[in-house]
């Protein structure tokens, strides 16, 4: 009974055939070709999306159905119900494993013909690990015993809080820190930020200097002479000291100070030295690589304006360059303040940073 069928559906196509003047014998298979993915002549196709559109077009004196093309993945022949075939172009998405590479081809069977697509290689790109990226943003601007900054320091970190985020930082922001909170919070940032990639420190607050070093004005600092300020403030050189021991790749130090507010001195300086500005930072010493900033040239003080933190953060963008996006800074500060204010640089990069 099964002979007879088979004899009579064998029948019914040859008629079928006939009537469009194409007997089996006559089908002819010339060519295959795919159209989607595109790819070079190597055959690869590198992506890690797990759902791929297919595509091919063959090239056939006969009507072509779904029935005609079998669909080959790592040599193993699948059936995706997804298949589509208009005018001989077939169309099928596959869902693939996301985390192997894969090989797929297409074959087309009419008549006594066979013809397949050449193999495509679906090729995974190897995912890189997250850099590790963290900042810590300080602003102090409501001092206790000197003059206060009003609300600029904040609203610089808020500035560079979004940018810093969008570039993948995981960032840490204190306002209004006395020297113990200071001095504690750096320590906590240093074990947290332990060997990462880049490690960002930004302040913004009161900057002064004294004998030749610079430093960090706490918000509960007092100072009745300048002998009191290596005791009662932050030593920028102990700041980034402390910062080398995260054994970070690569070290970004911003020291947006020294601003033009009155001088946190409570008493005439006696030995008529001028605290204000800092000292070049070129003198600063550092391991590893480490890039240093001060927001305005040494012994000058900088606007209290927030205009340096307000270019930078609309500089740091992804694919810029540090050296490129803080030569930027500094031209535009220097233009937008008439040249009274520009921002002075000390590079010691091991290696270009790219964000």
């Amino acid at each position: 009974m099964k002979k007879y069928i088979l004899l009579f559906i064998i029948f019914l196509f040859t008629l079928e055939t006939q009537a469009q003047g194409i007997s089996i014998n006559t089908v002819q298979l010339k060519d295959i070709l795919w159209e989607t993915p595109v790819t070079g002549a190597d055959t690869l196709f590198r992506t890690n999306l797990t759902n791929i559109v297919f595509s091919c077009s063959t090239f056939c004196n006969a009507p072509l159905e779904k029935e005609d093309f079998s669909i080959w993945v790592n040599n193993s022949k699948v059936l995706p119900n997804n298949i589509t075939v208009l005018n001989n172009k077939l169309n099928v998405t596959l869902s693939l494993d996301a985390a192997k590479d894969h090989l797929v081809a297409i074959k087309v069977m009419k008549g006594r013909n066979s013809i397949s697509t050449s193999t495509i290689h679906i090729k995974r790109i190897p995912q890189l690990p997250e850099p590790k990226r963290y900042a810590l943003l300080i602003a102090n601007n409501d001092y206790q015993k000197v003059s206060s900054l009003k609300k600029v320091p904040i609203q610089d970190i808020t500035f560079l809080q979004k940018s810093l985020i969008a570039l993948g930082f995981k960032v840490d922001t204190c306002i209004n820190q006395n020297r113990e909170h200071m001095l504690n919070t750096l320590d906590t940032f240093v074990e947290k930020a332990a060997k990462a990639d880049i490690v960002f420190y930004y302040y913004s607050g009161h900057g002064i200097q004294a004998d030749g070093n610079n430093y960090l004005v706490p918000t509960d600092a007092y100072f009745r002479t300048v002998t009191d300020i290596p005791t009662r403030a932050v030593a920028v050189q102990s700041m980034i000291s402390k910062l080398d021991e995260a054994q970070a790749a690569s070290k970004i130090v911003v020291l947006d100070a020294c601003r033009n507010s009155n001088v946190p001195i409570a008493l005439a300086n006696s030995r008529s030295e001028d605290v204000r500005g800092f000292t070049p930072i070129a003198g600063l010493k550092s391991f590893g690589g480490t890039y240093i900033v001060n927001s305005t040239q040494p012994n000058k003080v900088a606007y209290n304006d927030g205009l340096f933190a307000k270019y930078l953060a609309s500089f740091l963008t992804k694919g810029k360059s540090v050296t490129d996006i803080f030569r930027t800074v500094r031209k535009t500060i220097r233009d937008a303040s008439s040249g009274n204010q520009e921002p002075e640089i000390n590079d010691k990069l091991e290696g270009e940073i790219i964000f």
